[in-house]
């Protein structure tokens, strides 16, 4: 899968992003009951910032985190999600979410 883009503005409270987390091969929802999901990002491969995703509906993977006043800044966002499971295994997302943040007007 080719990377995704989304367009946000710089200090926006009120943007979101929504990522349904699948199995590649299979394409069906992974299981997130128990897990923790992060949104892992630097913008314009500035330093690394990690947010915890609000998990939405756990049996289809379904996830979204709310941008703070202070994440969203103007540049390209590279963005990717962590899920670490209950039993503490990891798994990366494999392609990367690609954000253009526009400068406040």
């Amino acid at each position: 899968m080719a990377a995704t883009k989304f367009d946000f503005v710089e200090a926006d409270t009120a943007s979101v992003v929504n990522v349904t987390i699948v199995n590649k091969q299979t394409r069906t929802p992974i299981d997130l009951t128990g897990s923790t999901v992060r949104l892992i990002y630097s913008i314009d491969d500035g330093s690394t910032q990690s947010r915890i995703m609000t998990i939405v509906t756990p049996l289809s993977g379904v996830v979204e985190y709310k941008f703070a006043v202070d994440d969203l800044l103007p540049g390209t966002m590279t963005a990717n999600t962590e899920v670490t499971f209950a039993d503490t295994t990891i798994l990366s997302q494999l392609d990367s979410f690609i954000f253009q943040v526009r400068a406040k007007l």
